[in-house]
């Protein structure tokens, strides 16, 4: 008997998203999971509207799950072999095109050619430009072990993730950009529709992107049917145990998708997913959609990943206090990860700063907003750190080598990758923040959202926007951090003279430095004895500049930088000093072993 989902009866406007732009692409997939032999077998129909200037003579897929096949993919290599070499074909993961065809029913699959996860097709009749094309692709996805999101767990959960022939992105001139799976990298899809009906045993559980049209039980199998408008993906999970929880914030349906929960578990998740929700829609712009999907997957399965409509997240089944732990950072950060890449879709293999950076810097704005505690930062020792204090740690030890646009392959190590593309992003934009102001920067950040939401800007696009609202005098010096070897910076407070020039008038001086080569206009704070303070700022240059001051009270104290208002800034133990024998002193002592502590923090958590 087929059922038509109860959720197409509340929401009759999910299956026709009328005011999302029409792609070009539509994917139409069909076919069955077969639980013990771990592999998936269907038919996906891709049609092609080629609005690009140049006929196309061939089309490239990528077939990610083969750099999970063996040890010798460019993603085996780059891990260092970390997943293992699998042990039997259960343990590995492919994808086999067996037959491509045309939409004129000629067999193309004699001329394909593979390149470990690429897949080039040529066409016996090239679609012109204005034409449209059709291919049809017979394939089989051999789920591996949890790898890197895909994969299948002993408690037969499924994670459907990239497990289809995706086609490459194509560019408006006609070229396509296709590149290997590397270790570090993620992905760069076109918007697309999908039409989705997958067939698994009758038991299983199913939740996806898109919008459920019904299901239908045939015999001990139950076949499931999903669409989805304008998207860059589609991707699912299947288990025999897992539950739904929904309910409805801002006409949007929040489902949670796993095991069995409690209400104070399910408060907290719906609390968190609501809370990113109202932040980015009121922020940036609202939500295109009308369904998320809050799936948890088994550890390893992707602990967390984002994906149109739908994120995966584990941390339930991990250990307390880990799991609750990470909970909150991990859900706000995957869906706010539906604006930066899912809707602004940008190249997440070339320039990853542009969605993970932009996504951490909106994750730290979500928690402080509304949930002020920041567990996932706190470290290994027990020691709790705002995002500024973790970023910079990250910063200082492993961020120091690589440009923002280096792209994800060009990274030595995760570590560098990570403090890089997440934490230096970060302290990037919280530097514009903190010399335009809150506002202004979302601002910023909301034209840009509008400008290119449902498109793939680049960093150019995004300099241009960040033109219109951030001085030139801030934004040029910080694009050095963007392009070639990072500069060093480190501001320093030098010696502090007084000399009494009469009665209670006092000419006093200071010294300045830029130990690094960073030239940026910074903060100057001076204390005076009497209480008064008074704020100038420094340009940065020369690498030494003697200040003076003349006025009725000695000075007390002087911070370069005050606040961190450049967040890049490599060491901050030289930026405070007081006058000697002032009681103040003592307080400089304790920032510099604050400052100290961190370091070490730093370092022992990166063990």
């Amino acid at each position: 008997m087929r059922k038509l989902t109860w959720v197409v009866l509340l929401f009759p406007s999910l299956t026709l998203a009328q005011t999302l732009p029409k792609p070009f692409l539509s994917y139409k997939i069909e076919g069955e999971l077969d639980t013990a032999k771990k592999e998936f077998s269907g038919v996906c129909i891709v049609r092609l509207e080629n609005r690009t200037p140049r006929a196309l003579d061939r089309l490239i897929f990528n077939l990610y799950p083969n750099a999970f096949r063996n040890t010798g993919t460019t993603y085996m290599r780059e891990s260092g072999g970390l997943k293992g070499e699998p042990k039997s074909l259960l343990d590995s993961g492919f994808l086999v095109v067996e037959k491509a065809s045309d939409g004129g029913a000629n067999d193309l699959t004699a001329g394909a050619r593979l390149d470990e996860t690429i897949y080039t097709l040529p066409l016996r009749s090239p679609i012109g430009s204005g034409q449209t094309g059709t291919v049809e692709l017979k394939f089989k996805t051999h789920f591996p072990r949890p790898v890197e999101r895909i994969g299948w767990t002993k408690d037969g959960t499924f994670i459907f993730a990239q497990w289809y022939p995706i086609l490459a992105k194509l560019d408006g001139d006609g070229d396509f950009k296709a590149y290997p799976f590397h270790f570090l990298s993620e992905f760069y899809s076109n918007f697309a529709d999908y039409d989705v009906r997958i067939t698994l045993p009758k038991d299983y559980g199913f939740e996806a992107t898109g919008y459920p049209l019904g299901d239908s039980l045939l015999g001990e199998k139950r076949w499931h049917h999903f669409q989805a408008q304008t998207v860059v993906d589609f991707a699912g999970m299947a288990g025999p145990e897992a539950k739904k929880y929904s309910r409805i914030f801002q006409g949007v349906l929040v489902t949670f998708f796993g095991p069995s929960a409690g209400a104070a578990k399910l408060s907290e998740i719906f609390t968190v997913a609501e809370s990113t929700l109202s932040y980015c829609g009121r922020t940036y712009g609202p939500y295109p959609y009308k369904k998320l999907v809050i799936a948890e997957a088994p550890v390893g399965a992707g602990s967390g990943m984002e994906f149109p409509m739908f994120v995966t997240a584990s941390f339930s089944r991990l250990k307390a206090p880990i799991g609750k732990l990470f909970m909150r950072d991990i859900i706000a950060h995957e869906i706010a990860h539906q604006y930066w890449y899912q809707l602004v879709a940008t190249n997440q293999f070339e320039e990853p700063w542009l969605d993970e950076g932009f996504t951490t810097y909106t994750t730290a704005k979500i928690l402080e907003r509304y949930h002020p505690i920041h567990p996932i930062l706190v470290t290994r020792l027990g020691v709790e750190l705002a995002p500024a204090s973790q970023s910079a740690l990250s910063l200082q030890r492993f961020g120091l080598y690589d440009s923002l646009t280096s792209k994800s392959w060009e990274f030595d190590s995760p570590r560098r990758y990570f403090s890089n593309v997440y934490a230096k992003t970060y302290l990037w934009l919280s530097t514009i923040e903190r010399h335009i102001g809150a506002l202004r920067t979302n601002v910023l950040l909301q034209t840009y959202y509008e400008k290119y939401r449902f498109s793939h800007p680049s960093t150019k696009d995004f300099l241009k926007v960040a033109e219109e609202f951030v001085p030139d005098s801030i934004l040029t010096p910080l694009t050095k951090w963007l392009y070639g070897p990072p500069p060093v910076c480190d501001f320093a407070v030098g010696n502090i003279a007084s000399k009494k020039e009469k009665d209670k008038v006092f000419r006093e001086k200071f010294e300045l430095f830029n130990r690094g080569n960073f030239v940026f206009p910074v903060a100057v704070r001076i204390t005076f004895e009497n209480g008064a303070v008074k704020d100038t700022t420094w340009t940065g240059e020369p690498k030494a500049q003697r200040m003076e001051t003349v006025g009725p009270a000695k000075i007390r104290s002087v911070e370069i930088n005050p606040g961190r208002k450049l967040a890049l800034e490599d060491d901050y133990t030289n930026n405070f000093k007081t006058t000697s024998g002032n009681k103040a002193g003592g307080w400089a002592q304790v920032l510099q072993m604050i400052y100290g502590m961190e370091s070490l923090v730093s370092w022992i958590t990166a063990l």
